[in-house]
């Protein structure tokens, strides 16, 4: 059996934050989660610099939800970056946002993303677009969870 996977949220607003974690904890699911508040900070835990500069290349999570609006670098310069490096550009990315119109949705297939869903974030459509990469979740009981999101 695989490994369960690590995931990257890269979101800038706390309660959409807070949120997330809950919907994961809720669902009972405990992969190790990493949160960035920035696109900047994005690239850093990704490409392993700055103070993410301990990380290596294999410990990349397989999957990086991110949201389209944030400070510094946005959603989509984020994203064209990962595409354009190619130790980066297999590593899939679903785009977040809390008006996900028709053209973004476009956009974010145009620019290489995996998938786009609306906030707030619903786990059955998570796992749906989750479940293209072959996601193994990590299910445990509440102690584990407990532990796991303290």
């Amino acid at each position: 059996m695989k490994e369960p996977f690590e995931i990257l949220i890269v979101e800038d607003y706390e309660p959409d934050v807070q949120f997330a974690l809950r919907l994961f904890r809720k669902s009972r699911i405990a992969n190790k989660l990493h949160v960035v508040r920035d696109g900047a900070e994005a690239l850093d835990f990704l490409f392993s610099r700055g103070i993410w500069r301990h990380r290596t290349a294999s410990q990349r999570p397989l999957v990086v939800l991110m949201d389209i609006r944030l400070p510094k670098l946005d959603g989509w310069e984020v994203l064209q970056l990962l595409r354009q490096d190619p130790s980066t550009r297999a590593i899939p990315v679903i785009m977040i946002s809390g008006s996900l119109f028709k053209a973004e949705t476009e956009q974010c297939r145009e620019l290489g993303a995996n998938g786009s869903l609306s906030k707030p974030l619903q786990m059955e459509e998570l796992k749906a677009v989750l479940a293209q990469f072959e996601a193994v979740w990590a299910m445990v009981g509440q102690e584990e969870i407990d532990r796991a999101f303290s």
